[in-house]
């Protein structure tokens, strides 16, 4: 089972150090990461904005990449993430989601729902039920793939595809799409075929990082 957690404090480091902003200029804006999440910003503004949450003493900010902060009623500064499509994302981790009272992203690998080999992913059912539950439901693509070598065609049905095959077993509109391997970042052909179909990108992988919040010492 696949689990990423996502902390931001953005009020306690200057905010170059947590956007690690990376611009890709394409057809639909630019885009900008920040730890391992990256917003896709659509439209004609060249200046490309990496939006985190945090709570602060004087109550919750947002956190844009040019230095402004403004009030935000959102307390949540933890996203948790669940990729692979995992049977144990539903049999063991949503009973431990409820327990608290917590909800989470389940990023779905099409080829993957409701494998006939019974390999142990979740079947369409058990995604309608995560989804029905207020879980968020969102794309990995329509195979275990590397994007970076596909062709532009191929490209499409990864990410078009695969938000496709989605809507079409009753998912809401996702928005979010996960990379794979975790290694477009930097490739603008890929970042920018993911921005035509999707607000935000899910990209990368690092280690633990303890919370005395000192950074990542060796990641991508």
């Amino acid at each position: 089972m696949v689990l990423t957690i996502y902390v931001f404090f953005p009020d306690l480091f200057p905010i170059s150090h947590i956007s690690a902003i990376s611009k890709h200029t394409g057809h639909d804006g630019n885009t900008a990461t920040a730890g391992g999440v990256t917003k896709i910003h659509k439209g004609n503004n060249n200046n490309a904005i990496t939006e985190t949450k945090s709570r602060h003493h004087s109550g919750n900010t947002k956190s844009v990449a040019n230095g402004v902060r403004v009030n935000n009623n959102n307390s949540k500064v933890v996203i948790l993430t669940f990729g692979d499509t995992k049977k144990s994302q539903f049999t063991t981790a949503k009973p431990i989601l409820d327990q608290y009272g917590f909800k989470a992203s389940f990023f779905i690998t099409c080829a993957y729902a409701g494998d006939q080999k019974q390999t142990g992913h979740l079947s369409w059912n058990d995604i309608l039920a995560l989804q029905e539950d207020g879980q968020d439901i969102e794309s990995k693509a329509m195979t275990h793939v590397d994007l970076n070598n596909l062709s532009p065609s191929a490209l499409v049905f990864e990410t078009a595809g695969s938000k496709q095959c989605l809507e079409n077993h009753g998912i809401n509109s996702p928005n979010i799409f996960a990379a794979k391997y975790g290694d477009v970042w930097n490739n603008s052909t890929v970042m920018d075929t993911i921005s035509k179909y999707y607000g935000f990108a899910d990209n990368g992988f690092a280690p633990l990082m303890f919370l005395h919040c000192d950074g990542y010492k060796k990641s991508n």
